[in-house]
């Protein structure tokens, strides 16, 4: 046989094997694509699970606090058991009548609530109290109450800061600093802090769970202000609290 003839037969025997060779392999190949496909559509991301931050309750601090005068004064210099101006008037000049300013009128022991001008302890919300008036209210000598009258009152509760919470709403002091003390009323019942829990205190707390956080309470910080001279000792505080939802059971 030719060799033509041999090559031509060789080529109808090839080309249909050819041929079934490609079409099995695109075949599998895109059956292979199709099922990854398919799978991808029908299987979804699962979600991450929640992390210990993501469940901590969301918290923030406020921040509070001022300057203010440690002693209080009514204008008079004061000595224990010496006489004091109890009265001032206005003084004018005996020419022209002209008004000069204030001199005192009336010299003597304090003996009355009303022989001190109380009006700047008053006005800070502040109650003036004399804390002699127990020790000379009844006596073998029959000494009055007037005599206690004889030392400066002490300017007492002066509001600094109030804070109310309900139930279910704890309070976390973080800081408490300077002058001043707190009470805590809840249900008609009012308690201190304890000294041991303040914060930065004992134990190495962080901050201080402040009692009452399962009933309707108020939180009331006021300080005192002894009587002092006319350029009062400056001090300051300052307090740092965070509120934060409990559950009550």
């Amino acid at each position: 046989m030719r060799k033509d003839q041999i090559f031509v037969l060789l080529l109808i025997v090839l080309l249909p094997m050819s041929g079934c060779f490609d079409g099995g392999g695109v075949g599998e190949a895109d059956a292979a694509q199709d099922s990854n496909s398919e799978d991808n559509s029908g299987t979804s991301t699962p979600e991450s699970p929640p992390t210990e931050s993501s469940t901590i309750q969301s918290r923030t601090w406020y921040s509070t606090g001022d300057v203010f005068a440690a002693t209080w004064t009514d204008g008079t210099n004061y000595s224990s058991g010496q006489q004091r101006c109890m009265e001032y008037g206005p003084q004018y000049d005996q020419d022209t009548g002209e008004y000069i300013g204030e001199t005192c009128r009336r010299y003597g022991l304090p003996n009355s609530a009303a022989d001190w001008d109380v009006s700047n302890c008053t006005s800070l919300g502040g109650t003036p109290t004399w804390s002699n008036l127990g020790n000379y209210g009844d006596d073998d000598n029959n000494a009055s109450t007037d005599y206690a009258y004889q030392w400066a009152p002490v300017c007492m509760d002066i509001p600094m800061l109030t804070i109310e919470t309900e139930a279910g709403e704890a309070l976390l002091l973080y800081q408490k600093f300077g002058a001043g003390t707190w009470t805590t009323t809840c249900n008609g019942v009012s308690t201190s802090l304890p000294t041991y829990g303040l914060p930065g205190g004992a134990y190495g707390n962080e901050y201080l769970v402040v009692q009452g956080s399962s009933m309707n309470c108020t939180h009331e910080l006021t300080r005192n202000a002894y009587f002092g001279t006319e350029i009062p000792t400056m001090n300051m505080w300052s307090v740092v609290y965070a509120i934060q939802d409990v559950t009550v059971v």
